[in-house]
């Protein structure tokens, strides 16, 4: 046998990750598939635990060569019912991991950088949208993303699947009281730019400090957000679609301020 077989009561343990109180409680999350294992090994953060079936080794050599040098005594092997414990999917891969949260600085709203993107998020609920936004910003070179307490936990397993690894590199600052990070990023000189179905098409006038606040599809940026914001921009619309979903919205978004942000 290659790794320790796992028992029932760690198997139970384990899936503990899957409860969001949990993870909040003990500061980790769940990776499942390779691609999200490699961007781990990559990424210096550290594993609790790793599960994987009893043929993952031999189908994926590089991945399990890894496992034995480094994580022989972390590592535990399951059958593939087990390991589907621990996947809130509906076809659980070969290996599962259980990662420590890296922690954040505290009020980084309060040191500004020479030039940067920053990424506010506003009451977005749906795990895809959220994990898109975080992949997408960093794409467009956005470093610190902001979330409000109604948005859906960064940690959610479906928003760490959609980001395709974008969480081990990013700077997510959850349960962030919205009103005064704008403040504080508005009196450290970075522009406000609210995306609004009602807002401007064209972009206005730009600082090296930019700062884009993204709502919920369904109701947009809060009011009380809206007031506090330099600018509104809509994307315009060329065809008949009735809406953008948040992701794709606040993608574009991204794409246009890093764009100028490069030329200038």
């Amino acid at each position: 046998m290659a790794f320790e077989r796992i028992s029932k009561g760690r198997l139970k343990e384990c899936s503990h990750v899957l409860e969001k109180r949990y993870r909040r409680e003990h500061g980790v999350f769940v990776i499942e598939g390779v691609r999200l294992f490699e961007e781990f090994l990559r990424s210096g953060f550290d594993a609790e635990w790793i599960v994987v079936t009893s043929d993952f080794a031999g189908s994926h050599p590089a991945v399990g060569s890894v496992l034995h040098a480094k994580f022989r005594d972390l590592t535990f092997e399951a059958a593939p019912a087990e390991v589907a414990r621990l996947s809130d999917t509906e076809s659980a891969q070969g290996i599962v991991a259980c990662v420590r949260a890296q922690k954040t600085p505290p009020n980084p709203w309060q040191h500004p950088k020479e030039r940067e993107l920053v990424a506010v998020l506003d009451r977005i609920a749906d795990p895809g949208n959220v994990g898109t936004i975080l992949r997408s910003a960093e794409w467009f070179g956005v470093d610190r993303v902001a979330l409000g307490p109604s948005c859906v936990e960064v940690f959610n397993p479906k928003v760490v699947r959609a980001t395709m690894g974008a969480l081990f590199r990013l700077l997510c600052y959850e349960n962030t009281d919205l009103r005064s990070c704008l403040e504080q990023l508005k009196g450290n000189g970075y522009r406000l730019i609210a995306t609004s179905s009602t807002g401007s098409t064209s972009v206005g006038p730009l600082t090296d400090r930019i700062a884009v606040v993204v709502g919920s599809e369904a109701s947009g940026v809060s009011p009380e957000l809206l007031q506090l914001c330099d600018e509104r921009v809509s994307i315009p619309r060329f065809g008949h679609g009735e809406s953008l979903n948040a992701g794709v919205a606040a993608s574009i978004v991204f794409y246009e301020y890093s764009r100028q942000l490069q030329r200038t």
